[in-house]
């Protein structure tokens, strides 16, 4: 993450890309009702994991006599989401 520093004071016009790992699994299942021998309807729903570990923020500075501190550490988040399809299918068989 690079943060433009003006006058002592941090100035929004640098980039402030956070940069991460994400690592996640997903589980998904649907169901089918059938309406008749070939026509059904039916949705689709989910739950998911997923972690993010955080890259540590450097900071650097083109001023004369700057000491680079240490990097600023991050940490990571965990969370748990569920998905579910909006939209009801509508099929039939052939």
């Amino acid at each position: 993450m690079n943060v433009k520093i003006k006058n002592g004071q941090v100035d929004g016009e640098g980039p402030t890309n956070m940069g991460y790992f994400m690592i996640g699994v997903n589980a998904f299942a649907g169901f089918d009702y059938y309406l008749t021998k070939n026509l059904f309807i039916g949705t689709e729903f989910g739950l998911g994991l997923q972690n993010y570990n955080y890259f540590g923020v450097t900071i650097n500075s083109d001023v004369e006599g700057f000491e680079k501190p240490d990097p600023i550490k991050q940490g990571s988040s965990t969370s748990i989401s569920r998905n579910v399809n909006g939209a009801v299918r509508l099929g039939f068989l052939f």
